[in-house]
């Protein structure tokens, strides 16, 4: 699994953040899809958000996004 960790005090600081924090993955959980990462369980504390995810190897493809500035459909699924 990969867990992504949004931090509660930096998402106040960030006004897109703070409005998609608990948006995210509650959409995340309705979603089943091959060519989307699962989202296997989620957990609140009092300073951090965490989603357990299924880990998708290969890297960041943001990193890669802007890495080639373009990529095709079949690469990108």
């Amino acid at each position: 699994v990969a867990i992504k960790v949004i931090d509660k005090k930096k998402a106040r600081q960030d006004s897109y953040v703070l409005k998609n924090m608990k948006r995210e993955p509650r959409i995340h959980q309705l979603i089943r899809h091959p060519n989307i990462v699962l989202l296997l369980e989620t957990l609140e504390t009092e300073n951090c958000y965490y989603m357990a995810m299924e880990l998708c190897g290969g890297g960041d493809l943001m990193d890669r996004i802007c890495e080639r500035k373009r990529l095709e459909e079949r690469e990108v699924r």
